[in-house]
């Protein structure tokens, strides 16, 4: 049976998985948040997460999160294509855009998308154009048709 660990242990885990942390990712940040000494920290903090206890309490951890995160990503996902869907309906080019826009953050895609409307495709101004330019070699064009 393994030994339960100590309240420091426990903040440390907490501290070092978290990706909402300031110390995330950071052993020595985290052990000194966590309550142990400098030095300690220093000396120990190759060795802290090879402790048994400790490195399972980091594994279970960092999966729960990671459950969260799909959860509430999910959620975010299911909400804008709901806006995306209310967009298409009411012909919103602009809420179109800016729900495919966050749909592709949310989705890690990060791909710049230009929404055209075939039927009522309106002249580019300068600056747009400038733009377009300046994108050339990262841009992918959509039309409407295509994710309808």
């Amino acid at each position: 049976m393994d030994k339960p660990l100590t309240a420091k242990q426990t903040s440390f885990v907490q501290y070092f998985a978290d990706a909402g942390s300031d110390t995330f990712n950071n052993i020595e940040q985290s052990m000194l948040k966590a309550g142990y000494a400098k030095n300690y920290a220093r000396h120990w903090n190759n060795k802290i997460l090879a402790n048994d206890g400790i490195s399972k309490a980091n594994t279970k951890y960092r999966a729960k999160t990671a459950e969260k995160l799909d959860h509430n990503r999910q959620i975010a996902i299911d909400i804008l294509n709901e806006a995306l869907a209310i967009a298409r309906t009411k012909q919103d080019s602009n809420g179109i855009v800016q729900a495919c826009r966050e749909l592709d953050a949310i989705s890690n895609l990060h791909s710049q998308r230009i929404l055209t409307e075939v039927s009522e495709a309106k002249p580019l101004t300068e600056q747009e154009v400038a733009e377009l330019k300046k994108l050339a070699g990262k841009t992918t064009v959509i039309k409407l048709q295509d994710i309808a």
